[in-house]
């Protein structure tokens, strides 16, 4: 009796803390503005890795670690967005997860704020 118990509480120590880590994804009607994304791995912005699944495209370079939020402020002409990190704004080439895209990297990109409408 007392093994089952130190199971069932380690599977649940284990369970609980793999859900921790995991952003809770929100639903978002593709309009709303602004929304913030967070980014399950390292995102490389900029650079060589330009239009690499994962990435973010734009004219400057820098990392977006693992558990990093940004604010995605506008959503431009033909895929492309505006961001905000850090107290900067970015004019992102790609936005994989706004509407039209067929793949929106959702394990990667992770929608875990939106406004709220009418309240």
């Amino acid at each position: 009796m007392i093994r089952q118990a130190v199971t069932v509480a380690i599977f649940a120590s284990a369970t609980s803390l793999s859900f921790a880590q995991t952003p809770q994804r929100v639903n978002w009607d593709f309009k709303a503005v602004p929304i913030t994304v967070e980014v399950v791995r390292d995102v490389p912005v900029g650079g060589r890795t330009c239009g690499a699944r994962g990435t973010l495209c734009t004219s400057a370079e820098f990392v977006i670690p693992r558990g990093g939020r940004f604010q995605m402020l506008e959503v431009g002409l033909e895929g492309g967005c505006t961001i905000e990190y850090q107290q900067s704004r970015y004019e992102v080439s790609s936005c994989p997860w706004v509407l039209g895209f067929t793949d929106p990297q959702a394990e990667v990109f992770v929608i875990v704020e939106v406004p709220r409408i009418g309240g």
